[in-house]
């Protein structure tokens, strides 16, 4: 950088003293320019706030280069932002399609009326996903740990009175005038992707758990509520509703046995033990039980038809028995057959 200039020619109309003051001013504005050590740093021929290494660093972390370090609050450049702190505000965090937010392990609290959206994504054709979660556990736990991917805790604390406590609710709603050909609220899978084994897959499991004196009026697993038609501004129909469905189960030659309900025994014994209820009341088109498929029934123990009290043979009818084809009796029955009990007269 080039020097100042000499003390100019003495003007005509200037006291030589003015003219050498001014010129002294310039020359000690100049070489004191960057040493007012409160304000600013540098060196000789630096005219930024910074020293040549501090805006360097700067330099690296402005808007439009890599963007990796934060200021904390110790006044340091780090590529961890440690806390605590505050933020107050709207927050972005990612600016692509390609951008990564990696969470470690820890505790994350929120407070009162913590809300989460995801406006964006568009329906293509093809398969959308506008949330995704990808969890993959590696290693090797030896058998005795248990791998959870999400586990919500819903705790109301102290004297509550709520009318309806919901651990986790979810909406899928069709808002357009298009057709959506199947709706689902939610699809679970369990799948082997591997040579690995599974002893027992299942995709939905339910289990109520009581853990003090409280106790419990009416445990439901599953409950199958009615539907909600929306009020009289709603005018759509519904043609059929299923409450429990099991669609084909069946593989030929992959599959050993498929069962569409399995009822397992029930060890215990109350008032009253029941495999399968039904409270349907009679009406025309109503059936309690109805099976219209060509396959065989079986019934193992006693049955009684007609009544609820406990069937003491085989099959014990209270009531009239009306045959409308041929009746097949034994060569030789144990016991007497009335034609009373066959015919009712």
């Amino acid at each position: 950088m080039n020097r100042p200039n000499p003390p100019p020619a003495l003007p005509k109309d200037k006291e030589p003293r003015d003219v050498f003051n001014r010129w002294l001013y310039n020359q000690w504005e100049y070489t004191q320019h960057n040493k007012f050590a409160d304000l600013q740093g540098g060196t000789l021929g630096e005219y930024y706030h910074l020293t040549a290494a501090e805006h360097t660093f700067v330099s690296t972390i402005a808007p439009g280069s890599d963007s990796t370090k934060f200021l904390r609050g110790d006044a340091t450049w780090s590529n961890t932002l440690t806390g605590p702190f505050t933020v107050d505000g709207n927050v972005t965090i990612g600016n692509a399609a390609a951008d990564t937010l990696t969470i470690n392990a820890g505790i994350w609290n929120y407070n009162n009326n913590w809300i989460a959206t995801r406006a964006a994504g568009t329906l293509a054709a093809g398969t959308t996903t506008i949330l995704r979660q990808d969890i993959t556990y590696t290693g090797d736990p030896g058998g005795t740990t248990d791998a959870r991917t999400l586990a919500l805790n819903s705790i109301a604390q102290g004297a509550n009175n709520i009318a309806n406590f919901v651990m986790m609710r979810a909406a899928m709603n069709h808002d357009g005038s298009g057709l959506v050909t199947t709706g689902q609220g939610f699809q679970y899978t369990a799948g082997l992707r591997s040579t690995g084994n599974m002893t027992n897959a299942r995709v939905f499991v339910g289990q109520l758990v009581i853990e003090n004196s409280g106790g419990v009026t009416t445990g439901e697993c599953y409950l199958a509520a009615a539907p909600n038609l929306g009020g009289g501004s709603s005018t759509g129909n519904i043609t059929t509703l299923n409450g429990f469905r099991a669609a084909n189960l069946g593989n030929a030659t992959r599959i050993t046995n498929s069962i569409g309900y399995q009822q397992d025994d029930f060890t215990g014994s109350g008032t009253i033990t029941v495999g399968f209820r039904s409270q349907m009341s009679s009406g025309t088109g109503k059936w309690g039980f109805l099976h219209t498929g060509t396959a065989n029934n079986g019934f193992n123990g006693n049955v009684r038809i007609g009544s609820t009290v406990a069937p003491t043979v085989a099959l014990d009818v209270t009531g009239s028995v009306a045959i409308s084809s041929d009746l097949t009796l034994p060569a030789a029955p144990s016991d007497p057959i009335l034609l009373s009990q066959i015919f009712g007269n």
